[in-house]
């Protein structure tokens, strides 16, 4: 007998490593150990002057409880190590555990623990408040167990790499837009599970790009602007919806999607994907296109008291059901099914360089030339079937009918298998997805039996 060999597939594991890279002259590192006072050296980096590199806030291993607050200053790194970093606050009214008010504020590498909030105020409850200006915020890890937020942005905020993680069954909300302003969040790579991913206010704009948002409701957008690529808004509570977009105030508002999957987890049926509506004379442009809906009604649904709507859907897929709709879940992916038709829908090129879970995105499944893009935020990637051979007797006797059974396996979601037989090198013959063959050898001595399996 042959085996027929197949390629195993390999997992890969990104890890970031924290780097504190050489400052400029002018620029000072304020250490923070257990024990010492975080808000002092905030304050401290707070009041020095650089002339080119920010200050570093570099906090050590441990937890560090308190309302802590970087005022007006100069530019400043605050990094912390990993998960070993954990600031909290004490006191779910006493604002924001991490609270930041200039331009060019940098976090990184640290956890944070939302209080539960028992008020209304804007900060109150919250793990990490932006004010304004340019900032950033990476590789950090946002939990709460109540009510609360977990960021909340008032400027032009970069966040990546970060998990917030809260109870999708309490009040809580991922990221949220605060202040008179014009916030703008820029998000990628990142995951969010709360009540409400996502809340664009205050005439807010928003990027998404590679995001998991799951809950109750995924984004809730009152006059603002939303586009989201290869990302996944699952929702996991029911009576929610995955966007919900109105326009409250005069203006022109835009809802964009490309290579995105809708997923209704919840019995919830018949409902919308999109729940849309405008109350005075504005208008709402929606352009949705190679998006993968599972487990709704409809597209999208919603009034237009005063205004417009407009709405485009391209090379989209909707399902009434999650039972219907042609992915099998892997781990936390929702990748199509082999035999579906999600299979190179998109055309060469135009679905970016890698889905949701950092695969390639130009794989060409079928061989079929000219698209190879799968609808939604995942791409199923080809894998090579495996197979192993017994025979019912290993030392049968000439002319008797020996059967031979292949066991084939296949790691892509709904392929099919088709099983070639050769015997002795003889031309194969196929049996189909029927995984056994009867043969026997007439001459006495040593034969050989090839199975190929084709997916």
């Amino acid at each position: 007998m042959r085996l027929a060999l197949g390629r195993t597939s390999c997992a890969f594991a990104a890890v970031f490593a924290s780097l504190v890279l050489a400052q400029a002259a002018s620029a000072q590192i304020y250490s923070v150990n257990a024990g010492d006072d975080l808000q002092a050296a905030l304050n401290a980096a707070a009041g020095h002057t650089n002339d080119s590199g920010p200050d570093v806030v570099l906090i050590g291993a441990g937890t560090f409880s308190g309302a802590f607050t970087y005022p007006v200053g100069d530019a400043v790194l605050i990094e912390g190590q990993g998960l070993d970093t954990t600031l909290t606050a004490p006191d779910p009214d006493s604002g924001a555990v991490l609270s930041l008010t200039p331009a060019d504020v940098t976090v990184q590498d640290l956890s944070v623990e939302v209080p539960d909030s028992s008020t209304l105020v804007p900060e109150g409850g919250t793990g990490v408040h932006f004010d304004s200006g340019s900032t950033t915020l990476q590789r950090v890890f946002i939990t709460g167990s109540g009510n609360g937020t977990g960021v909340t942005i008032g400027g032009a905020t970069t966040l990546s790499n970060t998990t917030i993680s809260l109870d999708a069954s309490k009040d809580t909300t991922g990221i949220a837009s605060t202040g008179p302003g014009n916030p703008s969040g820029t998000l990628s790579s990142a995951s969010i599970t709360a009540q409400t991913g996502i809340g664009a206010n205050s005439n807010s704009s928003w990027q998404l790009d590679h995001m998991r948002i799951s809950g109750k409701d995924g984004i809730v957008a009152s006059n603002a602007n939303v586009s989201a690529s290869n990302t996944l808004i699952e929702k996991t509570v029911g009576g929610g919806t995955p966007i919900s977009f109105d326009a409250t105030g005069l203006g022109n508002y835009s809802l964009g999607g490309v290579y995105d999957s809708f997923i209704d987890q919840t019995s919830d049926s018949g409902d919308d994907a999109i729940a849309r509506s405008t109350s005075v004379a504005a208008t709402i442009d929606i352009d949705v296109a190679d998006t993968l809906f599972g487990g709704f009604g409809s597209t999208d649904g919603g009034t237009a008291v005063a205004g417009s709507v407009s709405t485009a859907f391209t090379n989209d897929e909707i399902y009434a059901t999650l039972a219907s709709t042609p992915v099998t879940k892997v781990g936390q992916d929702y990748l199509p099914n082999a035999d579906s038709v999600l299979i190179d829908r998109i055309a060469n090129g135009s679905g970016g360089a890698t889905d949701l879970a950092g695969k390639p995105r130009d794989v060409n499944f079928f061989g079929a030339s000219g698209y190879d893009g799968d609808i939604g935020a995942f791409e199923l990637q080809p894998h090579a079937p495996t197979v192993s051979l017994a025979a019912s007797d290993a030392a049968p006797a000439a002319g008797a009918s020996v059967t031979f059974t292949a066991t084939g396996a296949d790691q892509d979601p709904g392929d099919q298998l088709t099983y070639l037989w050769s015997f002795d090198g003889s031309p194969t013959t196929s049996t189909g997805s029927t995984n056994t063959a009867d043969h026997s050898f007439s001459a006495p001595g040593d034969h050989t039996a090839t199975v190929t399996v084709v997916d």
